[in-house]
């Protein structure tokens, strides 16, 4: 009787089975409901794309005392600039001669940059260094402080630049180059170098390349004619190793109409765009600085890269800022707009505005004393006032209907 039932219940336990796998087929060719559908419409809120176009609220001009610790060393006065530059020879590279008779001792500087009226007189004395000193901190207050001893002089030259590149031969105290000769001593302070501080008869600034510029052959270089005491022996050594930099000066910009962006010293910009229409959460897109040359009154030479750099300023000291930069370029078919991308920069001020920083880029900042001037946003022409472009998707978060 038990073994009847169970043969009864096998085949309809298959047939159960057989209903149930073939309702599940019927079920997957069926067509899915408009919920679940590929085309279905999304739940997600919805972007919107816009574009506008954003002018500064504020800006200013802020100066910063930099070590100029670059590959172009300058020299010179004129038109309330002024700069003096700081050479030291590499002590150790000297030999050791005691007695040794120097008969005479030549600076010479390879000069590649100069800003001032065509046919100016480029004058400048030279002075011994006192104490030790580092290219990358000395500035202007370092130069101010008596680091170097002008009671004597060691050196002067004056000539007249007529050519945008040329060499400046220079000669120098054989006494002060003797010492540099010398068995390293506790005298060792007269081996500090030497300063070129301009004099009242210069109204031109030139530039000549420094020991870290590109070129091996147009470095500082000291050339030594010396012999034994009875210059009955003579020899001519040259020695171009060695640390340089310079520290300059130039007038405080005073007209709140620009934004002065002065190398050499140096002078960078702020400017400040209210972007708090931008909800946390927007993506943007794109965004186009674009400032505007004053022409009138930059101080350039004819050789001058009106490029500049752009940094997301990083808190409310306006020194502080990242180190990456955005380039601005000469728009072409303008004569005065400068352009760049600061996307980065727009997408932070999301999170925190601080504002950006314009400077010149590294070469010309730390080798020139050209100035650029921006028109500003209390210049009268409006529509040349700093700018900026954007492009940004904002997310909204309400229900759709």
């Amino acid at each position: 009787m038990i073994e009847r039932q169970s043969r009864w219940r096998r085949p309809a336990a298959r047939i159960a089975c057989s209903a149930v796998l073939a309702f599940t087929l019927i079920s997957c060719g069926e067509d899915p409901t408009e919920q679940n559908a590929l085309l279905a419409p999304s739940t997600l809120p919805a972007a919107t794309i816009r574009d506008t176009l954003v002018y500064a609220l504020h800006d200013s001009t802020f100066r910063t005392r930099l070590p100029m610790d670059g590959v172009r060393d300058l020299v010179g006065a004129g038109g309330g600039y002024y700069a003096a530059s700081v050479i030291q020879f590499t002590p150790g590279l000297f030999p050791a001669r005691d007695t040794v008779s120097v008969l005479s001792a030549t600076l010479q500087l390879y000069m590649d940059y100069h800003i001032g009226p065509a046919g100016g007189t480029i004058a400048f004395n030279v002075y011994r260094m006192n104490r030790q000193w580092d290219p990358t901190t000395l500035d202007w207050d370092s130069l101010q402080a008596g680091i170097y001893d002008p009671s004597i002089l060691r050196g002067s030259y004056i000539g007249s630049v007529t050519a945008d590149s040329g060499v400046i031969s220079v000669p120098l105290d054989t006494t002060m180059v003797r010492e540099w000769l010398r068995t390293s001593t506790s005298t060792d302070v007269t081996k500090f170098g030497i300063a070129l501080v301009p004099t009242s008869a210069s109204n031109v600034i030139v530039g000549f390349q420094s020991f870290s510029g590109d070129s091996v052959s147009r470095v500082p270089l000291v050339s030594i004619v010396a012999g034994n005491a009875s210059q009955t022996s003579l020899d001519t050594s040259n020695f171009s190793s060695g640390i340089n930099t310079f520290a300059g000066d130039a007038p405080v910009p005073t007209d709140p109409a620009t934004v002065s962006i002065q190398s050499g010293i140096a002078d960078r910009g702020w400017l400040y765009f209210d972007l708090s229409f931008l909800r946390q959460g927007s993506v943007v897109n794109s965004a186009q600085l674009m400032v505007d040359r004053e022409p009138q009154t930059q101080f350039v030479n004819r050789m001058v890269d009106t490029s500049l750099a752009a940094h997301l300023a990083t808190g409310t000291v306006l020194t502080t800022f990242e180190g990456s930069s955005s380039t601005l370029l000469p728009v072409s078919g303008s004569a005065t707009t400068i352009a760049g991308d600061v996307t980065h920069i727009a997408q932070s001020w999301i999170r925190s505005n601080y504002g950006l920083v314009l400077r010149s880029t590294s070469i010309t900042e730390f080798g020139s004393f050209d100035l650029i001037r921006l028109y500003g946003v209390r210049s009268g022409t409006a529509a040349l006032h700093p700018r900026m472009r954007i492009v940004y998707s904002s997310i909204n978060l309400g229900r759709r209907p």
